[in-house]
């Protein structure tokens, strides 16, 4: 069984939280508590002590040096993968790992695409309440 399926908190990594504070009304208002994380390395912390119904990750986060040694040129450029891949092989579901960056790399949709996350471009708030609201309305399964 995949993690998170009756948690009612979301974690929200991001290290610009004021251009994401429209997330915790949106949560809010739907009844979902948030844990914020700024950095991939507190984000794999928190990850590691808690249970979160969805993830909503920043792909452009900082990260310590020696958390991005021996990493691909893909997650130097964009750390939050690693926060995905961490959250995949805790077994949450692909529907509950939401990547958000402001660019559009191939390289980067590839790599999101093999670990079945969903992927959505920073600054489309529309777009994002409905993956958003998608993800929340899909059961989490194992392996999904």
């Amino acid at each position: 069984m995949s993690k998170g399926k009756t948690s009612t908190k979301v974690l929200i990594v991001d290290d610009e939280r004021e251009y994401s504070t429209w997330l915790t009304d949106f949560f809010e208002h739907l009844g979902l508590a948030q844990v914020y994380a700024a950095t991939a390395d507190e984000a794999l912390t928190v990850l590691a002590n808690g249970e979160f119904r969805l993830l909503i990750v920043d792909m452009n986060i900082p990260a310590s040096p020696s958390l991005l040694a021996s990493t691909t040129p893909t997650v130097m450029k964009y750390p939050g993968l690693l926060v995905a891949q961490k959250a995949r092989n805790l077994m949450y579901g692909a529907h509950s790992v939401i990547a958000y960056t402001v660019h559009d790399d191939e390289a980067l949709a590839a790599e999101l695409d093999k670990l079945y996350c969903r992927y959505v471009l920073k600054g489309r708030i529309r777009v994002i309440k409905a993956v958003i609201n998608k993800s929340l309305a899909e059961a989490p399964s194992k392996n999904t």
